[in-house]
């Protein structure tokens, strides 16, 4: 015991250095794991279940379901180019799939490709005309249009928009509150 405590007295500021460097990488790792750093839970759940759902479409490459999943979790890791991948797969192979259209625009507005993202909201509305996200994700989009770029007559759709949907879904809170907070925007 004696031996061992003049070990550490010798050696005691290399031992405190090591504490505090293991001290400090532990902090640095909580911080990744639970903040937006690359080892948040959010993203190594995305991370696993993108391996496993590689595994499924190649056991399966038309399962048009697992590929929007895929695409989900592209877009978790914000690896945008691999989720419009995923997602225009979904789309061709499944045409009439409006969650797989509507989150390919949310890819393509992310990217400021206000054009894209304005096509593919429409063809998700166009498929499910009661797909209230879809209406909200393209108003968004209008009210995000850059001035110089059709800006103005962009945002003159906002109100027609909320209105029809609001015609096909008459008890929907969100969209209520969303025309009554643009009309009372421009006012």
């Amino acid at each position: 015991m004696i031996k061992l405590g003049y070990k550490f007295r010798k050696h005691k500021h290399l031992i405190v250095k090591i504490i505090l460097t293991v001290l400090i990488f532990l902090i640095g790792m909580t911080y990744q794991a639970y903040q937006e750093g690359f080892w948040n839970s959010d993203q190594l759940i995305a991370r696993y279940n993108i391996s496993k759902l590689q595994k499924t479409i190649s056991d399966n490459p038309n399962n048009s379901d697992a590929l929007v999943e895929l695409g989900v979790n592209y877009y978790i890791v914000k690896d945008f180019n691999k989720a419009i991948e995923a997602y225009m797969q979904a789309t061709s192979l499944n045409p009439d799939d409006f969650m797989a259209w509507n989150n390919l625009g949310n890819v393509h507005r992310d990217l400021v490709d206000f054009w894209l993202a304005r096509d593919a909201y429409e063809k998700s509305l166009e498929i499910n005309p009661n797909y209230i996200p879809a209406y909200l994700n393209l108003i968004n989009l209008y009210t995000i249009w850059p001035e110089d770029e059709e800006g103005n007559s962009i945002r003159k759709k906002i109100i027609p928009t909320l209105e029809k949907a609001l015609e096909l879904n008459p008890e929907n809170a969100t969209l209520q509150a969303a025309l009554k907070a643009y009309v009372n925007s421009i006012k």
